[in-house]
């Protein structure tokens, strides 16, 4: 697509919430886990000491949201195995419903990136 007018900087052309939103692992502690905000003073989870919020609001909507799922599993989840935390993260957002209302458009578009790296054989046992 071309512009037709001058865009001044700084205008917004589109905006899309994310799929997904999570912390690194180095800023757990020092950012607000449901709203991303630096925190100053720290608002602990109830159950694990991996985390922190902002405010109560803060926590109360991570815990009905995803920090449920994920509380007993955050030491796993920030050590090497970072790279399960996004996966994880983005099942633990989405209520049952979303995914099977969905299904057909997961299945359109699960397209392997990696140029057919993916077809693995498997032995039977």
């Amino acid at each position: 697509a071309v512009a037709t007018d001058d865009i001044k900087c700084g205008t917004y052309l589109a905006y899309e919430e994310p799929a997904i939103s999570f912390l690194w692992s180095e800023q757990l502690l020092t950012h607000c886990t449901y709203c991303f905000t630096p925190v100053t003073s720290l608002i602990p989870c109830f159950t694990c000491c991996l985390v922190v919020f902002c405010s109560p609001d803060c926590r109360t909507k991570a815990w009905s949201s995803f920090h449920q799922y994920e509380c007993k599993a955050m030491e796993a989840m920030t050590s090497m195995y970072q790279n399960i935390f996004v996966a994880y993260r983005a099942i633990s957002q989405k209520p049952l419903r979303y995914f099977l209302d969905n299904q057909s458009k997961f299945t359109k578009y699960d397209h392997h990136r990696a140029a057919g790296c993916y077809d693995y054989e498997y032995e039977s046992d």
